[in-house]
């Protein structure tokens, strides 16, 4: 059997054809590659699952940030009606107490009016 410094096909082939323990150790060889690209896949597959898995946890953390700055937005807004609510009711009552404060006067005025109409004497109506 020749040396086999760096192998050609061929030279493989009839190598392992004359030898068993050629070919064993040639489809040992072969089955070690086969294994070290399924295991580069595998690590590949691993390291993207990672990446998803660290995206996944990022996601999870900028949502549940996103719906505590949405419930925030959502107090402040509620706060802000209420404020606006509680401005409105201060315009009413505000607006409320002027017209009272109208019509108590109307009231007084309507009163000296009515009292000095009683104390006038009654008029004398012609009858013929």
């Amino acid at each position: 059997m020749p040396a086999l410094h760096s192998p050609s096909s061929n030279a493989i082939a009839m190598a392992t054809t004359q030898n068993p323990i050629a070919k064993a150790l040639c489809n040992a060889q072969y089955t070690l590659q086969q294994l070290w690209v399924d295991v580069m896949q595998v690590k590949s597959l691993r390291d993207k699952l990672s990446v998803l898995l660290d995206k996944s946890s990022t996601d999870d953390r900028l949502i549940a940030t996103l719906q505590n700055e949405l419930q925030n937005l959502q107090r402040a807004g509620k706060t802000a009606k209420q404020d606006a609510d509680i401005d409105t009711m201060l315009q009413q009552m505000e607006s409320l107490k002027r017209k009272y404060a109208e019509q108590v006067e109307q009231v007084a005025r309507q009163e000296q009016v009515i009292a000095a109409m009683q104390a006038m004497p009654p008029r004398q109506t012609d009858s013929r």
